[in-house]
């Protein structure tokens, strides 16, 4: 099974303003997240169990909710400090 990874609108416009280096790093991400979401960084420390967060890249990270009854991985946030 695949999930879809999503991006919220303001997260696909965090996404639209990266640097080339950071979108690749996304990317190689993004496939993580279609295989295997759960093995994808870790619960948010306040957060939902379904609310996790990992690093991309070398100054990037993500926030992101798993949705398995929709099979979807929907992307909240895209930081970037590089």
């Amino acid at each position: 099974m695949s999930y879809l990874v999503v991006y919220d609108a303001p997260a696909a416009r965090q996404k639209a303003g990266l640097p080339q280096p950071a979108v690749a790093a996304l990317n190689d991400l993004e496939s993580a997240l279609e295989r295997d979401p759960w093995s994808v960084g870790g619960r948010m420390h306040s957060g939902l169990k379904t609310m996790r967060e990992v690093a991309f890249g070398a100054f990037g990270f993500i926030t992101f909710v798993i949705e398995d009854n929709r099979v979807r991985v929907s992307v909240m946030n895209v930081v970037w400090t590089g």
